[in-house]
C-alpha cells in the first residue's frame, strides 16, 4: 500500500474499516472526530500501528499487513459499488455535495448514506416536525395545519420527520398528499425497514422525488 501512487477514494476506506470485525459506528465516530484523516490509515506499516490510530483493537487473519490493508480498500470499493446499483449515495462531510450543516453542532455529522433526490438537501427553507408515536387529535391537527400553511409557499420548501408511526408518518403523508418533497431520517440503516409498517411509506417518498438518509451503516439495526 506504501507504494500506490493514486490516491485511494475515502469512501472505499470507509466502507472497508465497516467490514472489519470489532468496528462499530462509535469507532469511526470517534476518530473523525479526533480530526484524524482515513488515508492515514493506509499509510501505517503495521497492525499495531493501526489499532494505535483506528483507536479501536481488531486482529487480522491475513499474516501480511500490506494485503490486510488491500482487502480493506477492496471490500470497501465492492460495497460501494453495491450501493450504487441500489440507489444509495454515500457522502463524506468534505465531498462538495455533502449538506451545509450548522457548524457549532454538538454532534457534527461526518457522514450520510442517502437514497432519493440528493437536491432536497441544499433547499434553503425546510419545516421539521417531529411528535409522538400515539398521536392526539391536536396533534394531528397542528401537523395538518402547518403543512396546508406552506403549501402555497411559491419558494422551494421540504419538510423533514423521522418516518416514527405517529406524528413522524402523518408529516411525511401529508407532504406527499400536497406535493412536498419530504426528508425522512432513519435511525437505522438503508437495509433495515424500521418501523415495520413504513415499506410502503418509504417507497412513496422515493417515488415522488423525496428523500431518505440516515448516518447508520446499511445493514444496522
Amino acid at each position: 500500500m506504501l507504494e500506490e501512487e493514486t490516491p485511494i477514494p475515502p469512501h472505499f476506506i470507509f466502507l472497508g474499516l465497516i467490514q472489519l470485525e470489532g468496528v462499530g459506528f462509535q469507532t469511526i465516530y470517534n476518530y473523525f472526530n479526533d480530526g484524524k484523516s482515513l488515508s492515514d490509515l493506509m499509510r501505517t506499516v503495521s497492525l499495531k500501528d493501526f489499532t494505535n490510530l483506528l483507536g479501536r483493537s481488531i486482529t487480522s487473519k491475513n499474516d501480511n499487513f500490506s494485503n490486510f490493508l488491500t482487502d480493506i480498500v477492496t471490500k470497501g470499493e465492492t460495497l460501494f459499488q453495491k450501493l450504487g446499483d441500489q440507489g444509495i449515495k454515500f457522502l463524506l462531510h468534505d465531498d462538495y455535495q455533502f449538506p451545509n450543516f450548522p457548524s457549532n453542532m454538538k454532534k457534527p455529522i461526518y457522514w450520510l448514506f442517502i437514497e432519493g433526490r440528493l437536491e432536497n438537501l441544499h433547499i434553503r427553507n425546510a419545516l421539521t416536525l417531529i411528535g409522538s408515536r400515539e398521536s392526539s387529535q391536536i396533534g394531528y391537527f397542528l401537523a395538518q395545519t402547518l403543512l396546508f400553511g406552506i403549501s402555497s409557499i411559491k419558494e422551494p420548501i421540504v419538510t423533514i420527520s423521522g418516518l416514527a408511526a405517529g406524528i413522524d408518518q402523518i408529516v411525511h403523508e401529508l407532504s406527499l398528499l400536497l406535493k412536498i418533497p419530504t426528508i425522512a431520517v432513519l435511525g437505522n440503516g438503508l437495509d433495515e425497514n424500521y418501523p415495520a409498517n413504513s415499506y410502503e411509506l418509504r417507497q412513496d417518498i422515493i417515488k415522488s422525488g423525496g428523500t431518505i438518509i440516515t448516518e447508520y451503516f446499511p445493514k444496522m439495526k
